[in-house]
């Protein structure tokens, strides 16, 4: 009767310990039960069961034990830990002190990587963060499996992130924008033109090539022209010119072909051109240039041209120093070639613009085909 008393006691006093919390002394390996303590107390304190305590240590009934008695208690669960130490996995009966005990992580820094809002309440197979993980920024690299889009040839070089060179800023350098930076020198690309103006005219005297017109747009810039260069180019056809649009300046370009039998421009008209030109040099300190005969009779040729082909003189986006112009007077045109600065020459220069001010030009001439004027520099624009 007094054996099953003192059981009932205790497993009283293990009730109430349940409730506030176990008082085991805890070792490494073993625990020393004190007042109040009971097993599945024990147990819940160890990461570990009533069953495993007690088959551990002998104990025939779970509900009697004794203070002062030593329990010997397991290992925690080596698996709790990941692999890299990083994270844990959280057990049946763990509390967080119990975790930091069990990583040596304290509960202040736990609570803070994992942002737990409520430090007494974790709950079996969360996991939880051991220390703060910082990833590493790796720059994206080009590997020597990477196919170049122009010739289907595989780079056998293994290139760092270049920023400057990443002109689509997506974070990644492909070939093509590699050797793109590399043809400019090393620099950052220039920014294209708005779809609005005309790209940068090919080298003078440079024919025009459809291969190496990769917009498709009817003229070859460029930079298509050197990339094309860069690629082992191809002899292919010429392709026909492209008409401009009415009212619409043509880009910078010059040409070969001999002058066709043309009637010249009228002389008023085009002395009254060489007069608004020479009257926007003045104003920049330029020296002015005179008529010429022979540029003349080129430009009213060219302007004979491309009165028969849609506007535009055949060659005219592959040549340097010829400017057009359709659907403008001869008292606007002059400020209308300056004032147009989106024609950009190989050199960076706006061509329409370097045409009227170009400082090594001594002599012009002119060519009037119905709406349709075209200029002769003896310099050009580059």
């Amino acid at each position: 009767m007094t054996s099953n008393l003192t059981k009932t006691l205790l497993a009283t006093a293990a009730g109430v310990a349940t409730l506030v919390g176990g008082h085991a002394a805890v070792s490494a390996d073993t625990v020393e039960v004190q007042t109040g303590d009971t097993l599945s107390g024990i147990a819940h304190e160890n990461n570990t069961t009533a069953e495993d305590l007690a088959k551990t240590n002998g104990i025939t009934d779970k509900n009697l034990i004794m203070s002062g008695q030593k329990l010997t208690v397991s290992a925690p669960t080596p698996s709790a830990v990941s692999a890299d130490g990083t994270t844990y996995t959280v057990q049946t009966g763990d509390t967080l002190s119990k975790v930091a005990q069990q990583t040596g992580v304290n509960i202040t820094t736990l609570s803070s990587l994992n942002s737990l809002s409520n430090a007494d309440l974790v709950i079996a197979g969360q996991e939880l963060s051991l220390k703060q993980v910082t990833p590493q920024a790796v720059a994206p690299t080009i590997t020597a499996t990477e196919q170049q889009a122009d010739n289907n040839q595989t780079t056998t070089e293994k290139l760092s992130y270049i920023a400057g060179a990443d002109t689509d800023k997506d974070g990644f350098m492909s070939i093509t924008e590699y050797n793109a930076y590399q043809a400019n020198g090393g620099n950052v690309a220039a920014t294209p033109a708005p779809q609005t103006s005309t790209p940068t005219p090919a080298p003078q005297n440079v024919q025009y090539n459809s291969a190496a017109d990769t917009n498709k747009d009817g003229y070859m810039t460029a930079a298509e022209y050197a990339a094309y260069q860069a690629n082992g180019g191809q002899n292919q056809a010429p392709a026909a010119a492209t008409p401009a649009p009415a009212n619409q300046i043509t880009p910078v370009s010059t040409n070969n072909v001999a002058p066709a039998q043309a009637a010249p421009a009228a002389s008023s008209d085009a002395q009254a051109l060489v007069n608004s030109m020479n009257a926007k040099r003045a104003s920049l300190g330029l020296a002015p240039v005179t008529l010429d005969a022979g540029l003349s009779a080129r430009a009213q040729s060219r302007a004979q041209d491309a009165a028969s082909n849609g506007g535009i003189p055949t060659n005219h986006f592959s040549t340097n120093g010829e400017v057009v112009a359709n659907g403008f007077s001869t008292g606007t045109v002059i400020d209308a070639w300056f004032n147009e600065t989106n024609m950009m020459t190989p050199n960076g220069q706006p061509g329409h613009r370097m045409w009227v001010a170009n400082a090594r030009a001594s002599s012009v001439g002119f060519g009037i085909v119905g709406g349709i004027i075209v200029g002769e520099s003896n310099a050009g624009q580059f």
